[in-house]
């Protein structure tokens, strides 16, 4: 039993899906910020490379945030696919101990049962999309700009992991300030 960040009761049925945990905790506090938007990205399931392959992430969220997030991936040229999060996949993470379970109890969806999961944490009124990129982010071949077996410039927390500390530029300045 684990009591998450904000309070709710989680029955750890697999602890190898403890990263869903963590991002749990992390949704709860981004939301007490009060965004319009919330992102974020992780290697959350071995099961989006079953869905989907080793180069397609899977975006998930709110239905507008999630197909916005995915069209500009596809623009980019990362190729980010929508995935739905069918309501009725909440019944499979009940637990009898507390509020949820972090897994469900078979084999099936497990890229989108983790969606789930971490849609129970998302505060109303908050667009959210979650990108898994757990096989993406390990880059099998060179056909984007960064080489094989390098892992990939999108998320820079990648980057960080492989030991390249480079900061990327992320604004730039108006003309003719000084």
């Amino acid at each position: 039993m684990l009591t998450h960040y904000g309070g709710t009761k989680v029955e750890v049925l697999n602890t190898d899906a403890e990263g869903r945990l963590i991002l749990a905790d992390a949704i709860v506090r981004a939301c007490e910020d009060n965004p319009d938007y919330l992102l974020e990205t992780s290697t959350l399931t071995g099961a989006q490379a079953l869905a989907l392959g080793t180069r397609t992430p899977g975006v998930m969220g709110s239905d507008e945030f999630r197909d916005r997030v995915a069209a500009i991936s596809q623009r980019v040229g990362e190729n980010g696919w929508p995935m739905p999060l069918p309501d009725e996949l909440k019944d499979d993470l009940k637990s009898t101990v507390a509020d949820l379970a972090n897994v469900s109890g078979q084999r099936f969806a497990g890229m989108l049962v983790a969606g789930v999961y971490l849609r129970e944490f998302v505060a109303e009124g908050v667009d959210w999309a979650h990108i898994d990129v757990a096989t993406p982010a390990y880059n099998t071949g060179s056909p984007w700009a960064t080489p094989q077996g390098r892992y990939r410039r999108a998320d820079p927390h990648h980057d960080r992991r492989a030991g390249r500390h480079r900061r990327q530029r992320l604004a730039v300045e108006p003309s003719g300030s000084g």
